[in-house]
């Protein structure tokens, strides 16, 4: 927990605690890497989104669902959950939208740009 009523150095103690323990930078880093391949990709058309992190890799696996695909797109999230649970390298994510710009208006917090909380996050690491 970070809080005014700890000290300096405690509260950087847990953010690196917290860190290790999220891997906050990596899973940042794979949204961001994921939201620049995103927007390169013509998706215009599907409905659904089954998005896989690799948060080792930064590396992500898109599947795309048309709007009458809804039932397959559920099926294959819940596998894909049991294959890689929480706290896996894998972060599994099923979003819908009709577009590229709908799912960026839908889902905001994958597609911001994270760099400078990253880099003011490795400099407190640092300390």
């Amino acid at each position: 927990m970070i809080s005014d009523s700890f000290s300096k150095e405690e509260n950087i103690k847990n953010i690196v605690r917290l860190e290790s323990m999220l891997n906050v930078i990596g899973k940042l880093n794979a949204f961001t890497a994921t939201t620049q391949h995103i927007k390169k990709e013509y998706l215009d058309g599907f409905n659904y989104y089954i998005l896989i992190f690799n948060l080792d890799t930064r590396e992500t696996t898109i599947n795309l669902y048309k709007a009458n695909q809804i039932n397959e797109a559920t099926l294959r999230y819940m596998s894909l959950e049991k294959t890689y649970p929480k706290g896996s390298q894998y972060e599994i994510v099923l979003v819908s939208g009709d577009s590229i710009k709908s799912l960026q208006k839908a889902y905001p917090n994958y597609f911001a740009d994270t760099a400078m909380f990253v880099r003011l996050l490795k400099r407190i690491l640092s300390i």
